[in-house]
């Protein structure tokens, strides 16, 4: 299956068409979904258009009240084997592209794409494939390299969510657990009251195993789901002080002692290294 993915990517960002597409016209064309999307990282919205039918793709660099046309590609979909589920913005890097793609057969198979657009080129930087029969999940992983490295991990059905967070060996597979990975599982399982812990406590392992920016990206989700949730906030200033960045530690350790504070906690808990890093 890897280099199937690899051959989609490449036929996707190497079919330029002579034929024009001003936007304007587009946008007006009810067979185009529009999403705003930074695609070059200037802190613009730009504009990339999808058709309908998910084998098309067009991306528009705004230039004051412009959009011009920088690329446009199609085959995305396999043909029409996979339909486009999700297009947007990967929010932790601005100019990474996220397409998620879900095959209707059996297995109900997602391929998700991360494209990142440098020095003016759009390249396939990461894929990951999930599948799964009536038993398991496999999870594969699959960086856009010279070797085309590639990740796996199956689990159980049996309490998918579970299984996936918090019963994976992590060290064996630690190299699956990426931004890309974390986003990719999140849109699929979102976090909520029931998975909330199990997302924390992979949140600690991954700080463990030195796996910082996945571990940032993790808690930053969680806290932006549930602002109150007390042992975030010193778990992603531990992270943040792993990394050297001692501002935003403090800002996070403080921010855990003030709701320990307000929400009547054992205060004698607060460990000690919060309180002599926020001095």
């Amino acid at each position: 299956m890897k280099h199937i993915l690899i051959i989609i990517g490449l036929l996707m960002f190497c079919s330029i068409y002579g034929q024009d597409y001003p936007y304007i016209n587009i946008s007006k064309n009810s067979s185009y979904q529009i999403f705003d999307i930074d695609i070059n990282k200037d802190d613009i919205k730009d504009k990339v258009a999808s058709n309908r039918e998910g084998n098309e793709l067009l991306f528009y660099i705004r230039n004051g009240n412009k959009y011009n046309k920088v690329f446009q590609g199609d085959n995305y979909t396999m043909d029409g084997l996979y339909s486009p589920l999700k297009i947007m913005g990967f929010t932790e890097d601005s100019n990474v592209l996220y397409i998620k793609n879900i095959f209707s057969g059996a297995g109900g198979q997602t391929i998700e794409y991360f494209y990142t657009y440098d020095n003016n080129k759009w390249k396939l930087s990461k894929s990951i494939e999930i599948s799964s029969d009536n038993l398991n999940t496999k999870v594969c992983e699959i960086e856009n390299k010279k070797s085309h490295e590639e990740v796996c991990v199956k689990v159980d059905n049996k309490e998918l969510v579970s299984n996936i967070i918090k019963n994976i060996q992590l060290k064996k597979n630690i190299d699956l657990y990426t931004k890309e990975f974390i986003f990719s599982l999140l849109n699929t399982y979102p976090i909520t009251s029931f998975s909330v812990t199990k997302y924390n406590d992979l949140a600690f392992q991954l700080e463990k195993e030195n796996k910082f920016d996945a571990g940032i990206f993790l808690l930053k989700k969680i806290i932006q789901k549930f602002p109150s949730r007390v042992v975030a906030y010193l778990n992603l200033a531990d992270n943040y002080w792993a990394i050297n960045d001692k501002d935003l530690a403090k800002k996070n350790y403080k921010k855990y002692i003030e709701l320990m504070k307000s929400q009547n906690k054992d205060q004698s808990k607060i460990p000690q290294r919060v309180l002599e890093r926020i001095k």
